[in-house]
């Protein structure tokens, strides 16, 4: 079932996206899950598969849009809709309290919990792997796409 879901999802991405942005893309997916697969392997000291790799990927985009999800709905209701509404700046009462910081927190740790999840290894060493994996492969696409226009 997963197979299908993956041939569904390439062949969707291919009838949409131009060409060269669907080559971008798939390149950057690859690239990223044979950083992660060497990242992984690396800091945990066992050997990932490509397709573990992949789901920690796969699980840690799943888990900050959901943590996104929520956070939109804090942000559209309830205390925040009401500061908001008095005139006080969103971004302000976002970023420069507590709860602000809190739910950056929580989008962060939805991060690192895909990798966590999808690779077995403790917190920490999944944060590590995240935080040195994004690194590397958004510098690796920001060279790539520079490169490209």
């Amino acid at each position: 079932m997963s197979q299908l879901l993956l041939v569904t999802f390439i062949v969707a991405v291919l009838f949409i996206a131009p060409l060269k942005t669907a080559a971008v893309f798939f390149g950057g997916l690859l690239l990223a899950t044979l950083v992660v697969q060497a990242t992984a392997a690396g800091v945990g000291r066992t050997p990932v598969t490509l397709g573990e790799a992949l789901r920690a990927i796969v699980l840690s985009v799943f888990f900050s849009f959901v943590a996104m999800v929520t956070i939109w709905s804090f942000t559209t209701g309830g205390a925040m809709h009401d500061a908001m509404a008095h005139g006080t700046n969103a971004s302000r009462l976002l970023f420069g309290s507590v709860v602000g910081l809190g739910l950056m927190a929580f989008q962060v740790a939805a991060f690192f919990l895909g990798f966590r999840v999808a690779l077995g290894l403790p917190f920490l060493p999944s944060a590590l792997v995240a935080v040195v994996s994004t690194g590397i492969v958004g510098a690796a696409l920001w060279v790539g796409t520079s490169l490209l226009a």
